[in-house]
C-alpha cells in the first residue's frame, strides 16, 4: 500500500525545500492552506508550468526533481502496466496551517504514484492511511522523510492534518493523461468506458485515439502474458 524512506533528500536539497516553504509560503492561517507547484515533463526534464514565486529556484527544483527520479521507487509499488503511461511529474511546496485537517480520500485519477516528504516543523502529524473502516496507521513525521504510495481504488484511502504550527511539505506526483487506460487497468471499466466517450462528446480526437493507441497495447501485453485472460 505505502512505503516510507528517511532521509529521502540530500541535505542541500532538503534546506532548499524547507526555505521555499517559508520564504514564498510563509505562515499560514489556522485551518487554512496554501501551496506552490511546478511541472516537468518525465522524458525530457522540461519545464511545463511553474507559480511565478518559483521561477527564481530554477537550479534548486531541477535537482530536487533529480533526486526525486533517482530516489523514488514506483515501480515497487504501482501496477506495472501503469508504469508506462507516467507523462509528467508535478512538485508541490504545501504548507497547512495550525488544526488544518483534510479528510479520507482517494486521489484523483491521474495521479499514478505519489510521494510525501515532511519539511518542517521538526514535530506535526504525519499522514493516515486507513486499514478498513475503524482502522488506520500513521506514518510518523520526521523531517526529511518521504512516504510513497500508488493510487489503487479503496486501498489508498489516506488523510493528513497539521498540529499547533505550519505543517510543510514537499509533495510530488507521477501523472498521466490517458485516463481511460487507467480506470481499465483498476477494473473500473464504467469509468473508463466514460471517459472515452467524453473524449468524443468534446472532440478530443487525439486523447481519444490516444486512449485507444494505450488500451491496446495494455491488452496485447496482457494477452502475451496470460494469453486469452486479457484482464489478469
Amino acid at each position: 500500500m505505502y512505503y516510507y524512506q528517511d532521509e529521502f533528500l540530500s541535505q542541500e536539497s532538503y534546506l532548499g525545500a524547507k526555505n521555499i516553504c517559508e520564504a514564498e509560503i510563509g505562515l499560514v492561517s489556522p485551518g487554512e492552506q496554501r501551496q506552490l507547484s511546478v511541472t516537468f515533463d518525465l522524458k525530457s526534464g522540461d519545464l511545463i508550468t511553474c507559480d511565478k514565486k518559483l521561477l527564481s529556484y530554477g537550479s534548486s527544483l531541477k535537482q530536487i526533481l533529480d533526486e526525486i527520479l533517482a530516489n523514488a521507487k514506483p515501480n515497487s509499488i504501482c501496477h506495472r502496466d501503469k508504469i508506462n503511461l507516467i507523462e509528467t511529474v508535478d512538485i508541490n511546496f504545501v504548507g497547512s496551517g495550525p488544526e488544518y485537517s483534510y479528510p479520507n480520500h482517494i486521489d484523483i485519477i491521474r495521479k499514478v504514484f505519489t510521494g510525501v516528504i515532511y519539511l518542517s516543523p521538526e514535530k506535526s502529524a504525519g499522514t493516515f492511511f486507513q486499514l478498513d473502516d475503524t482502522n488506520e496507521i500513521e506514518v510518523a513525521w520526521e523531517p526529511n522523510r518521504c512516504v510513497s504510495f500508488a493510487r489503487r481504488k479503496n486501498r489508498s484511502i489516506h488523510r493528513y492534518e497539521s498540529l499547533e504550527d505550519t505543517r510543510y511539505t514537499l509533495v510530488f506526483n507521477f501523472n498521466t493523461s490517458v485516463l481511460g487506460c487507467c480506470y481499465l487497468i483498476e477494473g473500473e471499466y464504467l469509468n473508463s468506458l466514460r471517459i472515452m466517450c467524453r473524449r468524443l462528446i468534446n472532440l478530443r480526437f487525439y486523447l481519444f485515439f490516444k486512449e485507444i493507441s494505450k488500451i491496446c497495447s495494455l491488452l496485447y501485453g496482457r494477452y502475451q502474458r496470460h494469453g486469452l485472460c486479457l484482464f489478469l
